[in-house]
């Protein structure tokens, strides 16, 4: 998904902190887990929530 490589060289520039293996796994697994959370739901990742039904 291009959003999430996108993310994850901006982390990479941005933050030089992310060295570790660890670190990118852990971004890795948490970005799937969400990206599959949405796909499931039927939810887009740049939806804009509608107002009525946001609160």
């Amino acid at each position: 998904m291009p959003v999430v490589n996108y993310y994850l060289l901006w982390l990479c520039l941005e933050n030089a902190g992310t060295a570790s293996p660890a670190t990118w796994k852990s971004h890795a697994k948490t970005l799937f887990d969400y990206f599959s959370w949405l796909s499931t739901n039927g939810f887009a990742w740049n939806a804009i929530a509608d107002k009525k039904t946001a609160g």
